[in-house]
């Protein structure tokens, strides 16, 4: 897929919230290489960064960790919305989601 193929992304986005755990990280993980990060004008309001941001409350901590690192490089930087998530993820009971929301930052 190259960047910006919007049939790709509305996929990935799709697959994001499949029942499998593995499916949801692996198109998480991947949704990143195929957006632009947002503008700051943009306040974290796209279809991708929702799908994103809905993530952040998975079951699987992996698929959490998925979606912070995904918000770090592609959230708007400075959007109060995605710091605000980002620092409750620090708090999350996985190790692994806290560090993705300490790199995020």
């Amino acid at each position: 897929a190259e960047h910006g193929d919007w049939f790709v992304i509305e996929r990935l986005m799709e697959l994001a919230e499949d029942e499998n755990d593995y499916v949801r990280v692996a198109a998480l993980s991947v949704l990143p290489n195929l957006c632009d990060r947002e503008v700051r004008g943009m306040r974290c309001r796209s279809h991708v960064l929702q799908c994103i941001l809905e993530r952040l409350q998975d079951g699987d901590a992996d698929v959490r960790e998925a979606a912070v690192t995904s918000l770090g490089k592609l959230g708007c930087v400075g959007d109060k919305t995605a710091i605000d998530l980002t620092l409750v993820a620090l708090e999350d009971s996985s190790r692994g989601v806290s560090a993705a929301a300490i790199q995020s930052l």
